[in-house]
């Protein structure tokens, strides 16, 4: 599965496991959006899986899923890839 790299096996409050888990969550949100093709593939797919239309990774058609301008990136530019992921895991978790 896609987010598997982030389970932990029940880690405790405060331990090396909850920590590093929290690492790896800070690294990939400053980790900007650079059109990398794990990138673009992602931005497919959340685009696929919300509209039944054809994809362009730029364009005023990311308004209708809710970004502000031209390029998605623009709007992750706080949160890095980690925005990636959540809209996947979300997507993935409440298919339409």
């Amino acid at each position: 599965m896609l987010f598997d790299c982030f389970k932990d096996d029940k880690p405790k409050k405060g331990t090396k496991s909850n920590t590093s888990l929290a690492k790896r969550l800070v690294a990939i949100s400053k980790k900007q959006l650079t059109n990398t093709e794990e990138e673009y593939f992602m931005l497919h797919e959340i685009w696929c899986k919300l509209t039944n239309e054809q994809f362009s990774r730029y364009g005023s058609q990311w308004n209708k899923i809710g970004f502000q301008g031209r390029d998605p990136a623009t709007d992750l530019r706080s949160t890095g890839v980690l925005s990636l992921l959540q809209w996947l895991l979300y997507i993935e978790a409440h298919p339409k």
